[in-house]
């Protein structure tokens, strides 16, 4: 049973997204739901793997 407080947070739309903040998104879901492999998403985009891990 949630309370009151909880069903408010979940009733909040989510704050839009800046340009950063979505590319960093698509990067780890392209890791979660493409390649499964660090390394190669990396590569597709285009950044170090220690940019990866900031």
């Amino acid at each position: 049973m949630s309370t009151p407080s909880t069903q408010l947070q979940l009733d909040r739309p989510n704050p839009p997204l800046d340009r950063e903040a979505k590319r960093r998104l698509a990067v780890i879901r392209h890791v979660e739901e493409v390649t499964g492999n660090v390394a190669m998403t990396c590569r597709y985009f285009g950044i170090s793997r220690q940019a990866y891990y900031i």
